[in-house]
């Protein structure tokens, strides 16, 4: 993949992959190789990070228990927020395919304005999810029988027939996402208070979170 500008948003594009178990980073030429299992044994090479992705996992998971340790006594606050988190993206899931009937058009090409073409795509999920970690991407086209995903900027053209393709406008799925997530907050009154209380630990989490990803 080219045009990468950092060691993290490669880390990214491997996360997105079900296939990619490590990365290969080479900063001066902003390319970014991801590696299936059968890669072979590191080697030295000048200008090139590489990353195993099953050690930056556990490393991040070790961290996370000693954040665990450092607070005791939050048993039962943790089984509440993942019970709560099991459906809220129970939620999300079922409204992402709800947003992908409407917004994703079948047997359709967007012609012009390509950035970046990927292939190894298994998904729709997994191409929509390339282009939000691409700051150019408007829209995607994914061709599900070579697992190809093309990414595309604002210049590309209207819709136009293609057997095989799906084309997804982001700003109907963002829009859809925004509909939907104010539905659930009026299907759920009540939850101001505890919501005002998440809002004032994401700041502390994400400091903590940041500190732990320079680390790693």
């Amino acid at each position: 993949i080219v045009d990468v500008s950092s060691m993290e948003e490669c880390r990214g594009f491997c996360e997105n992959n079900i296939k990619c178990v490590s990365i290969v980073f080479i900063q001066d030429f902003e390319r970014c190789v991801l590696k299936d299992k059968d890669h072979g044994d590191p080697e030295p090479r000048t200008g090139s990070e590489a990353l195993t992705m099953k050690c930056w996992e556990e490393k991040k998971g070790r961290n996370g228990d000693e954040q665990e340790n450092e607070k005791p006594g939050k048993d039962e606050e943790e089984q509440h927020k993942e019970k709560e988190m099991s459906h809220r993206k129970e939620g999300k899931e079922k409204a992402d395919n709800e947003q992908e009937d409407t917004c994703v058009m079948k047997d359709t090409d967007l012609q012009g304005g390509s950035i970046r073409r990927i292939v190894d795509v298994s998904s729709m999920e997994e191409c929509r999810g390339f282009c939000e970690n691409n700051i150019k991407c408007v829209s995607i086209v994914f061709i599900q029988d070579v697992e190809r995903c093309v990414l595309k900027d604002k210049d590309h053209g209207d819709p136009e027939p293609r057997t095989g393709s799906k084309a997804l406008i982001m700003e109907c799925w963002e829009e859809k996402n925004t509909q939907n997530g104010k539905t659930q907050e009026n299907e759920n009154p009540g939850k101001n208070e505890d919501k005002e209380h998440k809002e004032k630990e994401m700041p502390h989490r994400k400091e903590g979170k940041e500190k732990t990803d320079n680390w790693l």
